[in-house]
């Protein structure tokens, strides 16, 4: 019994000690001066970042569906569309799918 009571006081004695942290005042640097980078992409946009509504627009959805069979089955199917959209109406639409 009295090595569970020393093994008591011992961790007491621990947890009190570091508790006993003091805080050190945190110190913010702020630069006054902020420099503005333009970035450099390693390819060329083939479209205007310009886009006005009424311009013909591809799109390209990526996405996977996971389904599970009534056995129990987990699979799922990777799928890609490609819309052309003009004046807010869909032109064209090809789904493509992949099994995984």
């Amino acid at each position: 019994m009295n090595l569970n009571r020393l093994y008591l006081v011992l961790w007491c004695f621990i947890f009190l000690l570091g508790c006993n942290n003091e805080s050190k005042p945190s110190v913010t640097k702020t630069d006054s001066v902020v420099l503005k980078e333009t970035p450099v992409y390693p390819f060329t946009a083939r479209s205007s970042l310009n886009w006005q509504p009424g311009d013909e627009n591809w799109v390209t959805l990526w996405y996977t569906e996971i389904m599970t069979d009534k056995k129990g089955k987990v699979d799922s199917i990777y799928y890609t569309d490609d819309v052309l959209a003009k004046n807010g109406k869909i032109l064209v639409y090809d789904e493509k799918q992949r099994r995984f």
